[in-house]
């Protein structure tokens, strides 16, 4: 069996068991499935190492990262009957594979032939998977605190989505104190290892000067590393560099385009604010309301309001107070101040249309 194949082997076992701690309901799976798992995983590991996987701790190593988190506290009799036959499974596939294949393994092989980096990969990618789990309450309490400890344990072992995370979390102050230089410093390592999100929030550390001193010029380096992966916060993050000096209104469009296209609501309002004002484009208030719709069906309460302001004044839309008040309710949900007060505009225009 291929290596590839093997970490795949043992990655499919924890992305299922990590859909929950209980056994009623693991992702729809049987017991007799969860243990069949068990024993192909024994078996993939016994075929390439053979009885070094008891020798150097390897296989308990496995065990103790799967019982920590995927078994949960093993609170009742039946976790416990499980993961003991867990157990059991693996060992069984141990012994079925040398049975088949006696002497593929030296006996003289040590724990560096092992390739020990491939072990830490997997065990960084079983620690990341925790981390997610309770960061977002999937099958176990969320729990931010130990969603941190467990990103720090991973991105330590070099797994680049734990460096982003762990970065996340100390730059927002999710299970550890906020710590601007530790997130930049999270950050660089995922940046480095080329992902983009990290790439962006770099490239943001440097615009705002949090964690690292104020560098425009190595932020749009970091934004521009980002864009050439289709990074779309990159995309608009890099057109707000233009939206101050005239002069640069259409390069400002650009930028808001391209993000908008790929989604990201707050550069579809600004491009809706761009048509509205002939800002680095011709004025159209029927493009303006095509990105203000765009960007309010993700519910961004700005685009919302101004869609509301389009039909209560008339602004390229015959006048309806009925579809006025359905935006600015939407948007005022959504926390728009503006909105409330345009609520008690529209109450006011219709008791003056009364008259």
């Amino acid at each position: 069996m291929s290596k590839q194949s093997l970490i795949y082997s043992f990655i499919m076992l924890l992305a299922m068991l990590t859909s929950s701690c209980s056994w009623k309901s693991h992702d729809g799976k049987s017991e007799e499935e969860v243990l069949a798992l068990g024993y192909q995983i024994g078996h993939d590991w016994g075929l390439e190492f053979g009885g070094n996987v008891q020798k150097y701790g390897i296989i308990e190593s496995l065990q103790d990262t799967t019982k920590t988190i995927y078994f949960g506290e093993l609170s009742s009799d039946a976790d416990m009957q499980v993961w003991h036959k867990f157990c059991d499974e693996i060992q069984r596939g141990i012994q079925a594979a040398m049975s088949e294949s006696p002497g593929t393994v030296k006996e003289t092989m040590t724990l560096g032939d092992i390739d020990n980096e491939r072990l830490q990969k997997v065990r960084a990618e079983a620690e990341y998977k925790i981390a997610k789990a309770y960061y977002s309450g999937d099958g176990v309490a969320k729990d931010t605190k130990q969603a941190a400890s467990w990103f720090q344990k991973a991105a330590e072992r070099g797994q680049v989505d734990a460096q982003y995370c762990l970065g996340e979390c100390f730059r927002n102050g999710d299970g550890v104190w906020i710590d601007y230089k530790e997130a930049v410093k999270w950050y660089r390592r995922a940046a480095e290892q080329g992902d983009a999100e990290a790439q962006n929030a770099l490239g943001i550390c440097y615009k705002e000067g949090r964690g690292v001193e104020k560098d425009y010029d190595e932020a749009v380096r970091w934004f521009k590393k980002a864009i050439e992966q289709d990074n779309a916060h990159a995309m608009y993050q890099l057109g707000l560099f233009y939206a101050e000096e005239e002069e640069n209104n259409v390069e400002y469009a650009k930028w808001m385009r391209k993000a908008g296209e790929k989604g990201v609501a707050q550069a579809q309002y600004n491009l809706g604010v761009c048509y509205m004002k002939g800002k680095g484009v011709n004025q159209d208030l029927a493009q303006a309301l095509t990105w203000y719709e765009k960007a309010a069906a993700q519910d961004y309460a700005d685009a919302q309001n101004n869609i509301g302001v389009f039909y209560l004044d008339g602004m390229g839309v015959p006048i309806d107070y009925a579809k006025a008040e359905m935006w600015f309710t939407k948007a005022a949900k959504n926390g728009s101040y503006m909105a409330m007060q345009n609520l008690i505009l529209l109450e006011q225009r219709r008791r003056f249309s009364d008259y």
